[in-house]
Parts: C-alpha cells; structure tokens; sequence
C-alpha cells in the first residue's frame, strides 16, 4: 500500500514541475466564406525571452530585422519541430448529436516571421478548400498538451470575416491554452 501512495505522490510531484518555458500572445483569424471556414490565419507573438533566443539563432547579420533568406531558412524547422504538434492547433466539429469530431489540419502555408518590438511573430495560414467545415459547429483549440508553451488570448485579438458568426472564448482548465467556439 505504501508504494502505491509513494507512485501516486511521485506522478503529482512530476505534474507538479511541468510548466510552459514558450509563452505566445496568439491572434487568431478566421476567413468565413458562405457559412464555411476556409482560411485559418494565426499570429503568434513570443516573448520576450523566447523572442531574444530566436532573434539569436535567426538573425544571421544582426541587424534586427528578419530578412527574406531567414525566414526561408527558418521554416523548415517550424514544420518540422510543430508539425507533429500540428501547430498547437485543433478544430472539432460538433455534430447534431453534440458529438465531437476532430479535423485533420492541413499543413500550414504563407508562413512569415519578423520582429517587432524585440519580439518575434510568426504567420502562417490553414487552408481547407477540401474540407468543408461549417463555422457555427466548429471549436477551435490553441494549446500544447505537453505544457511547454503557454498561449494567451482576449476577445479583440480574434478576428472573422463573417459578422454573423458570433464566438465564446474560454480558457482551458490547464490555464495555457483556449477554445474559441464558433456560432
């Protein structure tokens, strides 16, 4: 019995020790085009740590700005190191039984990446001209499972195109990630 509550005492100290290192102000925006979502833009801007550290590794003539061949040079290990995250990135689709489905997210393209401020943004884009998604039955959720980046989000930094598509936005239980409900 006493190593049974020692494992249990273990596991909730290890949750205890995971906590984002990456926190990224996220500004989604979602193109609507006859009551279906076709483009998912995302703007993630780092902080300022994280921004220092990415500044370092990418802006290779120190002036800084990112200029066209860094952020060439930067995108394949964007893909490559979040692709299998899919980007912190999940849309559901609820049905009409309340049952939820979960979209399989294309590769995102138009990806950029500047600096302002000292801090880093990063652009790319969903695209779902194969999937027909009905905006009022889709969730959209930004976050990282693993607990290493924390997203943070409010109303005025979400955008979509259709002014009849109302929205709710709730954080997650975890506190580092959100759910934006479309209706």
């Amino acid at each position: 019995m006493l190593r049974y509550f020692t494992l249990i005492l273990a596991f909730k100290a290890t949750l205890l020790l995971a906590h984002p290192h990456i926190f990224i102000e996220l500004f989604p925006k979602v193109t609507v085009q006859d009551g279906f979502i076709k483009k998912l833009t995302v703007l993630w801007r780092f902080d300022s740590m994280s921004s220092m550290y990415l500044i370092m590794d990418n802006d290779k003539n120190r002036d800084n700005q990112l200029d066209e061949q860094e952020v060439k040079a930067m995108e394949p290990s964007f893909h490559q190191k979040l692709g299998h995250f899919e980007y912190f990135t999940q849309i559901y689709v609820k049905n009409n039984k309340g049952e939820e489905r979960k979209i399989t997210m294309p590769k995102p393209q138009d990806f950029k990446a500047s600096i302002d401020k000292d801090q880093v943004l990063h652009q790319f884009s969903f695209y779902f001209n194969d999937q027909l998604i009905k905006a009022k039955e889709a969730i959209m959720s930004f976050n990282d499972e693993t607990f290493f980046v924390a997203f943070h989000t409010e109303k005025g930094y979400i955008s979509i195109s259709d002014p009849k598509i109302r929205f709710k936005l709730s954080q997650q239980e975890t506190m580092i990630g959100y759910d934006l409900v479309l209706e």
